[in-house]
């Protein structure tokens, strides 16, 4: 039977941010939800596990991330294994600041200099502009507004370390510290997950480099050793 990747996307993005990775790995049978918009983590969680009718890998990115470990806290049994990057499990300076100024961001928000600002800023690569570009055009203050409570509101689940779902937290080593602090918060709760570090790499590295998102989700799947660039971290990020 043809193993099922659930693909969660992160905030402010859609399912096409995996069609890179969906094409290099033919071998599993991709799921590519567009995630709900609602008021919180596990909210979304519960949602898309209607998707799962038995165990599949979940892989995620930032939100999506934060939702796949959800899953693996909630529903154990519907999770063989969790691979998520970019995910953070605690406060953001300035994330207050944020919400209080999307009134003013949002009538500008398509501009296209501030388009390519939070492109580069987020890490996408050039070549998906369109996508970023139609997305950033579609999003209300609303979803927005959401998308930044959820997503600064989620802590590691209670339930993650006695779950025993197979974990890989990934990290770009460019990431926002609170990244990488977060990675270590997971590992205190679950011990037996495990840490990995992507050299030289920015928040949205599945995007700008799908070939090894998807050799490092295929290695996970086969208890293989990661890809190169993907540095196993022993200690403390």
């Amino acid at each position: 039977m043809t193993e099922t990747v659930l693909l969660l996307h992160g905030g402010g993005l859609a399912p096409w941010m995996w069609d890179p990775v969906v094409e290099l790995l033919p071998e599993f049978r991709c799921v590519t939800p567009s995630l709900p918009d609602l008021d919180s983590v596990e909210a979304i969680a519960e949602a898309v596990a209607s998707l799962l009718t038995g165990p599949a890998t979940v892989a995620g990115l930032s939100l999506g991330g934060q939702v796949a470990l959800a899953l693996a806290a909630a529903h154990p049994e519907r999770v063989a294994r969790a691979m998520v990057s970019g995910v953070i499990t605690r406060p953001v300076p300035g994330a207050g600041l944020a919400s209080a100024l999307l009134p003013l961001y949002m009538p500008f928000r398509n501009l296209r200099p501030l388009v390519w600002a939070n492109l580069r800023a987020t890490g996408v690569p050039p070549r998906f502009l369109p996508q970023f570009t139609a997305d950033t055009r579609a999003i209300t203050a609303g979803s927005f507004r959401r998308v930044l409570r959820a997503n600064q509101a989620f802590r590691v689940p209670p339930g993650l370390g006695a779950s025993r779902v197979p974990l890989l937290i990934l990290a770009g080593e460019r990431e926002a510290r609170e990244v990488l602090a977060s990675a270590e918060d997971i590992r205190r709760a679950a011990p037996g997950a495990a840490v990995a570090v992507v050299a030289g790499a920015r928040h949205g590295w599945p995007l700008a480099d799908p070939a090894r998102f998807a050799a490092a989700l295929r290695a996970f799947t086969r208890d293989e050793a990661l890809p190169e660039r993907l540095i196993p971290a022993g200690g403390a990020l």
